[in-house]
């Protein structure tokens, strides 16, 4: 329909013609029926129920925050007219608690726009208590269970205003604000009948002067943080978590939980409570409940829940899971099948006599100031003998056993107190009544102490502080624990060994380091070298990130290594039937055992040159290494005489050929000769000769040099013949000079063999000759033996020396040369030091590391 100047034509640039108006049949195709299924509801939007996304239970926690959820059957939209000047959060609902400063307390509008549910939160305040948390009813209620009126969801709160629609693009329709009946004729839709919330926020047990009154307060968690140290921990450390509450708290085994008036109300399955781990896997991880701790403790008020870290476990600082169900992220201690419950400590009562009464039983004697609490449970604990209990005719009516503790209940009016074993038969079957005025006729037989009323009486507030935010007591802020359950890995090798060659019966320790604390257990070993059999053997190093491996070279081993390795494999390290795991209190996560590629940086063979060799050492060399005296060597001069005697002088005899068999030779000192002797003399005829010269005190040794004779004495014709006489002054004087060696006037040589006698050829006649390239030395000297390996020496070996006619030994004297090596094991050039050197009672002053000519 078009009125008016109203129109609709074709389009164009002047639109002129005028559109058919008529619609489409009723379901044809093309009519709107068809092509849409559209319904048009006008029913006013009205609340279904309310509840909370908080579990119940008791909450006690200044500051935490339970929400409240408006359902209704349509969606709803908040309008507030002047948004600007809204100040609070309306709408708002008031709520049933009772506050210290008689303010109501309300639950603000929080979230819902557009929906079906509206949540609303309160947050707790000190001083507020409810026992069954609810909004405040008013108003006249209908048989609909709605309440007409005045209701406690409100729109408008002075000057601030926020009304609720019914969701549409244009907000025309309100909707009904009126809250389901609470009390009787109620249809079960009200918050209090929907949920169990009780709220307290005085603490318990309040201390008056010197006695402990209970209350019906709740317990509630004030921080969360660690009994372990901070560190890095791994799979199967156990981490104990230190939950402090307001109070003594307990947690009740199967045998349930009584009452006030001493009932069991509830039973327990006998479960734990736990806290979920936030630890990085999708796997649950539990912190389980595992001891409370009295007042008297280090962990007062306290309970511990542990945590046993498994494979896969990560976090970079540790805490327990936000369980976030709810609208305002709560995070709970899990009860599973079990409770929490405050406890009072026991404390503040006197030890008390305890009297056998003819008639009236036993008798405890309280203090006239003692307060002695109704529909409270004490416990008795007897010491001393036990107690038997008779009537006033001698019948046993009862008996208290030494060192067992009673349970008791007051009840009513009544100045007694009935003792029973358990808490169950406290009231039920008690064994033993026990006045609690007057003083009783007898003597005392033994004492009761009367502890404070042990009252299981209400769950503590399960709430832990929230773990997604870091101003909260949660573990996270209370302690610095980090998860790590990677395995170790192998970082690097070396030896604390220097550098060089080694040998049979030499230990060398190889060092291992890992990338965490590693735990042994048995002898793991490493193959060395390139063939079978050859092993360093795990030496010690347990629980830290280094272990430390022995080789020890045998005599086995029968091959050299010019640079100490593995043998070549990273796989070379062999659990030889141990293990090695990261440390925990329960080791389980293996360490990762490949060793650095051969070679590689980090590997033994980069980072040391150590080389083994098992070779046989063997003598390379003999010398003089110490001269105490020294001969001095000079050319004879016929016309001069020598400014030095020399203490020894040789004359060496060689015969190319055995042919010689005659022929003389003089020896010639201080213009002095002596006789002819034969050329094969022995030493008594050399020394016989120059004796009988000048009766000169003189000693001549001789030794071969081969020829006439062999190893064993017997003789040789065959070969060279050589023989050396060395010809001592034992009285050196003045005037004597160096000996030489004549042959005039003496026997000429003669050679002969089967074809020839008579005088020598040039080339068949003996050599002898002053031999003055002779080092001799007189009294002590030094010879060093060099080996072709380092050696050790057990012992005293010594050498045998050819001197003569006498038999001569040097002793193996270790001291006679000592050696200071000067060195770093390090991979940077030493450019500073210095060192002392003691012996005996002395030391030297400091020297210099590079000057050792200094020594």
């Amino acid at each position: 329909e078009v009125q008016f100047d109203e129109w609709i034509r074709r389009f164009s640039t002047e639109p002129t013609t005028s559109v058919n108006l008529a619609m489409p049949s009723l379901f044809t195709e093309y009519n709107v029926q068809r092509t849409s299924a559209i319904k048009i509801d006008t029913q006013e939007p009205r609340v279904v129920s309310v509840n909370t996304t908080k579990r119940n239970g008791n909450y006690a926690t200044v500051g935490e925050q339970i929400d409240v959820v408006v359902h209704y059957d349509y969606p709803v939209s908040i309008f507030r007219p002047d948004a600007a000047s809204v100040q609070i959060s309306v709408p708002l609902i008031e709520l049933n608690v009772d506050s210290v400063d008689n303010v109501p307390r309300y639950a603000y509008y929080h979230s819902g726009n557009g929906t079906k549910a509206l949540s609303f939160v309160y947050t707790i305040q000190a001083g507020d208590n409810v026992d069954d948390l609810a909004y405040k009813a008013e108003g006249v209620q209908y048989s609909t269970g709605l309440l007409a009126g005045s209701t406690a969801l409100k729109t408008r709160f002075g000057a601030n205003e926020g009304y609720i629609y019914r969701a549409a693009t244009n907000l025309i329709q309100e909707a009904n604000i009126s809250l389901p009946m609470i009390g009787p004729g109620s249809i079960g839709k009200a918050f209090g009948e929907q949920v169990q919330i009780a709220i307290n926020t005085t603490v318990n047990g309040q201390d008056e002067g010197i006695h402990w009154q209970p209350s019906d307060k709740f317990p509630r968690v004030l921080s969360v943080s660690a009994v372990t140290a901070d560190g890095t921990y791994g799979a199967g450390h156990a981490i104990d978590l230190l939950v402090r509450f307001s109070e003594n708290v307990t947690v009740p085994d199967s045998s349930g939980h009584l009452n006030d008036a001493g009932v069991v109300t509830e039973h327990f399955g006998g479960g734990f409570p736990y806290i979920v781990m936030d630890v990085g896997t999708s796997k649950p991880r539990y912190a389980k409940y595992v001891d409370d701790k009295v007042d008297t403790s280090l962990y007062n008020h306290s309970l511990v829940f542990r945590y046993i870290i498994q494979e896969g476990d990560t976090s970079a600082d540790l805490n327990y899971k936000c369980t976030c169900e709810d609208l305002v992220s709560t995070t709970y201690i899990e009860m599973n099948n079990s409770a929490i419950i405050g406890a009072v400590p026991d404390t503040h009562h006197a030890i008390q006599d305890l009297a056998i009464d003819s008639a009236n039983g036993a008798v405890v004697v309280f203090a006239s100031d003692e307060i002695v609490v109704s529909a409270a449970f004490y416990d008795f604990l007897v010491t001393g003998d036990a107690v038997v209990y008779s009537d006033g005719g001698g019948t046993a009516i009862g008996g208290l056993t030494d060192s067992t503790t009673y349970y008791g209940i007051k009840t009513g009016t009544a100045n007694t107190i009935q003792l029973a074993a358990t808490y169950s038969n406290a009231v039920a079957a008690p064994a033993v009544v026990v006045t609690l005025s007057g003083v009783g006729v007898g003597a005392t037989h033994s004492l009761i102490n009367k502890r404070s009323p042990h009252r299981m009486r209400n769950k503590a507030d399960y709430t832990l502080p929230s773990p997604v935010d870091s101003t909260k007591e949660n573990l996270a802020k209370n302690a610095n624990i980090v998860v790590d359950t990677a395995p170790p890995v192998i970082l690097s090798m070396t030896s604390s060994h220097l550098d060089g060659t080694y040998g049979v019966g030499e230990s060398i320790y190889i060092d291992v380091t890992f990338s965490r604390p590693v735990t042994v257990s048995g002898f793991p070993r490493i193959a060395v070298g390139t063939q079978d059999g050859c092993h360093a053997y795990y030496k010690s190093g347990n629980t830290t990130s280094a272990l430390r491996f022995e080789y020890k070279v045998d005599s086995k081993d029968s091959f050299a290594m010019s640079d100490l390795s593995h043998a070549g494999r990273t796989t070379s390290l062999d659990l030889n039937g141990g293990w090695i795991k990261l440390t925990s209190q329960n080791p389980t996560t293996d360490a990762v055992l490949t060793l650095p590629v051969t070679g590689k940086p980090n590997s033994l063979g980069y980072e040391k040159d150590i080389v083994i060799d098992t070779e046989v050492p063997y003598v390379v060399s003999g010398s003089v290494v110490k001269k105490v005296a020294s001969s001095i060597s000079s050319v004879r001069n016929s016309d001069t005489k020598s400014s030095y005697l020399p203490l020894y002088q040789t004359i060496d005899i060689t015969a190319e050929h055995r042919n010689a068999t005659d022929g003389r030779f003089k020896i010639l000192y201080n213009d002095l000769e002596t006789t002819c002797i034969d050329y094969n003399a022995t030493a008594q005829t050399v020394e016989a000769a120059l004796i009988a010269t000048n009766l000169i005190d003189v000693h001549v040794y001789s030794y071969e040099l081969g020829g006439y004779t062999t190893n064993d004495g017997t003789p040789d014709y065959q070969g060279m013949f050589g023989r050396r006489h060395m010809i001592e002054f034992l009285t050196p004087f003045t005037g004597v000079s160096e000996i030489a060696v004549s042959f005039a006037g003496c026997e000429s040589f003669v050679c002969h063999n089967s074809t020839y006698f008579g005088e020598c050829s040039a080339d068949s006649k003996p050599s002898i000759v002053v031999n003055r390239d002779i080092a001799v030395y007189p009294g002590v000297f030094d010879v060093k033996m060099s080996f072709s390996h380092k050696v050790q020496v057990a012992g005293e070996p010594f050498l045998e020396f050819e001197t003569g006619n006498h038999d001569a030994k040097a002793k193996y004297a270790p001291a006679s040369v000592q050696y200071v090596d000067v060195g770093v094991d390090a991979s940077s050039q030493l450019t500073a030091g210095q060192f002392q050197v003691s012996y005996g009672k002395f030391k030297t002053g400091c020297i210099d590391f590079d000057a050792a000519s200094t020594l």
